[in-house]
């Protein structure tokens, strides 16, 4: 059956088709986007849609719910696209990038999308499941969204989750300005850091928080459920 991260996938599939083109696909959309053309595009994204879900469909028709559930948040895409199209300008999407940050050592990422207005730069990263909250980016705990911003040769200016939720698009969790340079570099540092302490050899502690770890796929090396106890 179709799981969640399936889902993400495919929607990441769907506006990479749509914006920027994949062969297989249809588009991407041409030229500017206004109110005026607000149904052709829904077309667009609903055509590009329904063929990248069809295989899913055809293994398990549970996946028509999924679908319908993309379906309806098209209209507000849309809409959100013609109003961010104001302020930025699409640059690219589905970027891989690489950075060398110190000697050997090299950050590596790819990122859904890059905006551009005037001289600035905004990189967004799309969410349609769980979405750290502004105090986890800030503090420097949910590390995405600064580390695609250390991935840029050039400085960008603003970073933001746009998250899919309940048929509305939100883009509450953002940085911009002193705050996010501030973080990129304090990031770097950590990772420098961090990977000094592993050439050297140095045991590094385990993080043991139960937020963090129901999502670690490690746990098995870890083997934090049969220490916790004696921590505690």
């Amino acid at each position: 059956a179709l799981e969640k991260s399936d889902y993400g996938e495919y929607v990441h599939r769907i506006l990479q088709a749509f914006h920027g083109g994949i062969k297989s696909l249809p588009g991407p959309w041409k030229g500017s986007l206004t109110e005026a053309e607000v149904e052709p595009a829904i077309k667009l994204l609903t055509q590009i849609s329904q063929i990248v879900f069809q295989p899913a469909i055809d293994a398990n028709l549970a996946a028509r719910g999924w679908l319908k559930r993309w379906l309806a948040f098209l209209p507000e895409y849309i809409n959100w696209t013609i109003e961010r199209n104001k302020t930025w300008q699409l640059h690219s999407v589905e970027q891989r990038m690489q950075r060398e940050i110190a000697p050997g050592i090299d950050v590596k990422g790819r990122v859904d999308r890059i905006d551009i207005a005037e001289n600035q730069q905004a990189i967004i990263d799309y969410k349609t499941g769980l979405t750290p909250n502004m105090d986890a980016v800030e503090t420097g705990e949910a590390v995405q969204l600064p580390s695609y911003a250390l991935l840029s040769e050039n400085t960008v200016s603003r970073v933001e989750y746009v998250q899919f939720d309940k048929n509305k698009i939100y883009n509450k969790v953002n940085l911009e300005g002193d705050a996010l340079q501030a973080l990129v570099h304090a990031i770097k540092q950590r990772l420098l850091m961090l990977t000094d302490s592993i050439g050297q050899g140095q045991p590094l502690p385990a993080w043991g928080d139960p937020g963090i770890c129901r999502y670690c796929e490690y746990d098995v090396v870890c083997r934090r459920d049969s220490w916790q106890d004696n921590v505690e």
